[in-house]
């Protein structure tokens, strides 16, 4: 494997390497021209010399955009760490934040990323305004993406122990059960969990969250409700729950930091419990240890922990 890429960085210029880098990234030619600020064209063309160096196709064109040949898929590791030493070896030793052009990618779990990206984006725009932030869908397993390079940071509800990568316990998240204005229950000054029986149950999940051994806060309030509850919707998507929770007599189990949302007009209010749930959830930053770094992922890094303290407090 050594070999194969060593051969291949003989044959290509580094400008070629960050172009593949960008578009395995991104999986489409607009948006890896767009990272690297050039056009289109140009991206293309400096496809068609990659797949000449590597004497391979490189990507397939799907309906979804472009799909790693397995060839490149055992090189993507590889490639990722070579670009990010090359970069390192390259930038200024003082990190410059107005002159950062970076894109950071990360994944958060929605229960708490409609409160964390926007604070996020926030601040980016004040301090590093050439820096963007593209947020993608949580996976139940981010370690191949940050493998690839294609994820830069997951805020997860599990930890690796895997000495290539930066783990952090970030905190815990405490949960707490939200309803539309004019559900029955808020007419109680109280309420037992053996209440809420007769309404449908809502949370949310993590992508292929089924797939591993996870039991999901949603599930264990129903447990807790017993009578064989389960719940009536889960979903990645956090405004698909909030609007049926608006527009039905259902209860939201979500994060406390909802409230922060709430003020900003909802129709929901906080149920007040005889004994508060005895539930909270663990999170954890993970980025690729090579990645974590460098000086812009360092900065990230301290920017997420400063802002996940700030809205768990």
């Amino acid at each position: 494997m050594k070999e194969e890429i060593s051969k291949g960085l003989k044959r290509a210029d580094l400008n070629l390497l960050v172009t593949l880098h960008a578009l395995l990234k991104f999986k489409s030619v607009k948006l890896a021209a767009e990272e690297l600020y050039l056009s289109q064209s140009a991206v293309s063309r400096a496809l068609g010399r990659l797949r000449e160096t590597f004497n391979d196709e490189l990507f397939e064109r799907t309906h979804s955009g472009l799909v790693p040949t397995e060839k490149l898929r055992s090189l993507e590791a590889q490639l990722s760490n070579i670009v990010s030493e090359i970069d390192d070896l390259i930038s200024e030793k003082q990190f410059n934040l107005e002159q950062c052009k970076e894109s950071f990618v990360l994944s958060i779990p929605a229960i708490i990323g409609c409160h964390l990206a926007p604070e996020l984006m926030v601040h980016l725009q004040k301090v590093a305004p050439l820096a963007s932030l593209l947020e993608v869908q949580p996976s139940a397993d981010p370690m191949p993406l940050l493998k690839s390079g294609e994820l830069d940071f997951a805020v997860h509800n599990f930890p690796t122990f895997d000495k290539n990568y930066y783990c952090e316990h970030l905190g815990k998240i405490k949960v707490a059960l939200y309803v539309r204005g004019e559900h029955p229950l808020c007419e109680r000054e109280h309420v037992q969990l053996s209440d809420l029986s007769p309404y449908p149950l809502l949370g949310n999940m993590i992508d292929e969250a089924y797939l591993t051994g996870y039991e999901s806060p949603v599930t264990q309030l129903c447990e807790l409700v017993g009578e064989g509850k389960k719940p009536s919707f889960r979903s990645v998507q956090f405004h698909s729950l909030i609007a049926t929770t608006e527009r039905t007599n259902s209860v939201f189990l979500a994060s406390q930091t909802l409230e922060k949302y709430l003020a900003m007009g909802r129709p929901l209010k906080k149920l007040e419990l005889a004994e508060p749930l005895d539930m909270s959830m663990d999170i954890y930053l993970i980025a690729l240890k090579s990645k974590s770094e460098r000086e812009s992922h360092k900065w990230f890094i301290e920017l997420l922990n400063q802002k996940i303290t700030e809205m768990l407090s």
